[in-house]
C-alpha cells in the first residue's frame, strides 16, 4: 500500500512538474513574442478568416469535427430560442 501511495505522489508530481514546464515554455515565447511563430501561426491566414494549416501545439490533437483548409466554413450560430 505504501508503494501505491509513493508512486501515485511521483506522478502527480511528474504531471505537475510538466504542465509547469509548459506554462513556462508558452510564458517565454509570449514575453519574447514567438509565441506565434512557434506554434506555426498564421496572422494572415486569421484575417482572411481562412485557416491553410493547423497550428503546432505540443500535446494538442486537433478536433475531428473541425474542417481545415479551403473547404473550411465559419459555423452559424443557432438562433436563440424565443422566450414567452
Amino acid at each position: 500500500m505504501a508503494r501505491f501511495i509513493t508512486a501515485s505522489r511521483f506522478g502527480v508530481t511528474l504531471v505537475s512538474a510538466k504542465a509547469a514546464y509548459e506554462k513556462a515554455r508558452v510564458e517565454l515565447d509570449r514575453s519574447t513574442g514567438l509565441l506565434l511563430e512557434n506554434a506555426g501561426i498564421v496572422v494572415e491566414d486569421a484575417q482572411r478568416g481562412q485557416v491553410t494549416h493547423m497550428p503546432k501545439i505540443p500535446f494538442v490533437a486537433p478536433s475531428k469535427d473541425v474542417a481545415t483548409g479551403a473547404n473550411a466554413r465559419p459555423e452559424t450560430p443557432s438562433p436563440a430560442p424565443q422566450q414567452q
